[in-house]
């Protein structure tokens, strides 16, 4: 009795494991449609070959910010903040489990079990963010990847709201932020909304970004890979 049960959970899991295969490929080929606006701003996706970022200038966070002073509300959760808002060129912006990124300091890989519950079971979420003073370089070198697209004026200005509807602004009643310093002197991570599990991944945040922004990409994008599978080809490389 119990090896027809071993046997079958063996056989259910490995069934799973392929509907959920053939979904990725679906997902990489099925795109969504691209914005018909002329397109006119810079967006950098980033990718270390399991994570992706999204890298904005920040100029579009300034204009969002002249209409709605409170806009940019996680700026508020420390002192210092502000100061490397206003020193940086660029934001480098990632969602993606609590677990995973704080096992993640030092160079480490996450541990096993972290990578288990994090895929099979609702975890808590951060914000990642990175104040960059240079301009990115794009790179297409294997396991490191950064691509320069276009969006519109419109897939801007939703992008944006994307990305500041993702702070969870009531986490914190004191700071309205929660708040930790992260891998270096100018990233952050910032509490977030919404649970991450297999079919909610970091990459699917990109994918669901990239799609506000107007960017055809796959309509189901858990896999770094998937992302830049199905971006445009069609940046310059940065000076």
């Amino acid at each position: 009795m119990w090896l027809k049960i071993f046997k079958y959970s063996i056989l259910t899991l490995n069934l799973t494991w392929v509907l959920y295969a053939l979904l990725v490929g679906i997902g990489i080929l099925w795109r969504t449609s691209p914005a018909a606006a002329p397109l006119a701003s810079d967006l950098y996706v980033y990718s270390n070959g399991f994570h992706t970022d999204l890298i904005l200038p920040k100029s579009y966070f300034e204009d969002t910010l002249a209409k709605n002073p409170d806009a940019l509300f996680f700026l508020a959760a420390h002192q210092d903040l502000p100061q490397h808002f206003a020193e940086s060129q660029y934001l480098s912006i990632g969602w993606g489990d609590t677990g995973f990124y704080m096992e993640s300091f030092n160079g480490n890989f996450p541990s096993f079990p972290t990578c288990v519950e994090a895929a099979l079971l609702p975890t808590p979420t951060l914000m990642h963010v990175e104040f960059l003073r240079g301009k990115p370089l794009e790179s297409e070198q294997q396991g490191q990847q950064c691509r320069k697209i276009k969006i519109s004026e419109a897939g801007k200005k939703a992008l944006i709201h994307y990305i500041l509807n993702t702070f969870a602004q009531e986490a914190n009643p004191e700071n309205g932020v929660w708040f930790r310093k992260g891998y270096g002197k100018k990233d952050f991570f910032f509490q977030a909304k919404g649970n991450y599990h297999l079919f909610q991944t970091c990459n699917n945040w990109t994918g669901e970004a990239l799609k506000k922004a107007g960017v055809s990409v796959g309509i189901f994008t858990p896999f770094a890979f998937g992302i830049f599978e199905t971006l445009p080809q069609n940046g310059i490389l940065s000076d």
